[in-house]
């Protein structure tokens, strides 16, 4: 399933990751990983993650917090067509369903992913299944 991130909006958290000079960070649930194997390596380039639970979104992955409001929350990119804020439950919960399965979870966008993309137009599209991501329009 194709879904649609407003280019504008991620291009602010790629610049935000960039600014604040988050470099090197670990991948999720790297204390998981790291007490099952002390010898893993978790470290990751600079990516953004995107999330599915209420919705499917992309965030900054970082251990520093690109707040958007008082209350510290995260700023979110989500998903035109998987928006628990503009969208009726039943309508964004089957898209979230069919995209990213029924299960919560958070994979890894590496930011060099975006910077291969020959965009033209207001969004960046990653096709979505249970089982993979991808980008359309990579180089």
């Amino acid at each position: 399933m194709i879904l649609r991130f407003n280019k504008k909006e991620v291009d602010e958290l790629i610049n935000w990751q960039l600014q604040n000079k988050v470099s090197e960070t670990e991948v999720p649930y790297a204390s998981y990983i790291k007490e099952k194997n002390p010898k893993a390596n978790v470290k990751c380039l600079p990516s953004l993650e995107i999330v599915g639970d209420d919705g499917v979104y992309i965030l900054n992955h970082s251990t520093k917090t690109n707040s958007r409001n008082v209350k510290n929350y995260p700023k979110v990119v989500y998903a035109e067509e998987c928006n628990p804020k503009t969208m009726e439950f039943d309508d964004w919960w089957e898209v979230k369903n069919n995209s990213f399965g029924g299960d919560d979870g958070v994979e890894l966008l590496p930011i060099e992913w975006f910077k291969k993309i020959k965009q033209i137009g207001k969004f960046y599209m990653l096709e979505v299944s249970p089982n993979t991501i991808g980008m359309k329009g990579i180089k």
